[in-house]
């Protein structure tokens, strides 16, 4: 029975360029989650393992420098592209041409200013006609190929897991409702859901028990705990 924590990246730079990279916010995210791991895992992880997008691996260099700075480097990182997000960019926009009629599916710019319900509107009533199969004409990766892809992720992090307790894990929203997923059995609406919670560094814990993945805890934020640091909490 072997730990696995699962790491959401920190705040990207939603409406500013490339959204493939950690926001000024996103960096102190992920400095005060190096920090509070430092204090709980101060022997540091068996294994630890990203994904390949810069904000994944943004995210483990902060958590990385508590560490460096204690003197305790973590060991060193496996990257899989197994656990690299879905693109939501492409969802959206299959879903504004082959779903025109639904009232969620107007033009909306993905900044900061915008609306947080419509937004939020957007991103579920898109990922939900993804999960249901109805966007694959237009997506080079459908909802059957991701959720497949991140299996593959998931049997070999839990493979990890069994070799050593704890693993650290950096990834993606949507990558983690898929790992929830096959740990509880989850319909693709509820995933969905699942995934349109997830906060920005947050913690989450998995262990595998004979095989399957089971959850411990869910989007925790221990690290920013304090009434002051609300200001931190963050979903995009």
């Amino acid at each position: 029975m072997s730990e696995l924590l699962i790491v959401r990246h920190g705040q990207a730079t939603v409406g500013v360029g490339d959204y493939d990279q950690l926001s000024e916010r996103g960096w102190e995210q992920s400095r005060r989650l190096g920090a509070w791991l430092l204090a709980h895992h101060p022997d540091g992880f068996a294994h630890v393992v990203t994904g390949e997008m810069r904000r994944h691996k943004q995210t483990l260099a902060a958590i990385h420098e508590a560490y460096e700075q204690a003197g305790r480097p973590l060991c060193a990182t496996r990257v899989h592209g197994a656990l690299n997000e879905f693109d939501h960019d492409a969802v959206l926009q299959a879903f504004r041409k082959l779903k025109a009629d639904h009232p969620a599916a107007g033009p909306l710019d993905f900044d900061r200013k915008a609306d947080p319900r419509a937004l939020f509107r957007a991103l579920r009533a898109g990922l939900l006609a993804w999960s249901e199969g109805e966007l694959e004409a237009e997506l080079a990766e459908g909802w059957t190929a991701f959720s497949s892809r991140v299996a593959q992720g998931a049997e070999e992090l839990r493979t990890l897991a069994d070799q050593g307790a704890p693993t650290l894990v950096v990834t993606s929203g949507g990558v983690i409702a898929q790992l929830a997923r096959r740990a509880l059995g989850l319909t693709p609406a509820a995933t969905v859901n699942l995934n349109l919670t997830i906060r920005n560094s947050a913690l989450s814990e998995f262990r595998s028990f004979d095989g399957t993945l089971g959850i411990l805890s869910w989007n925790t934020l221990p690290h920013l705990a304090g009434a002051a640091d609300r200001a931190l909490w963050t979903h995009y």
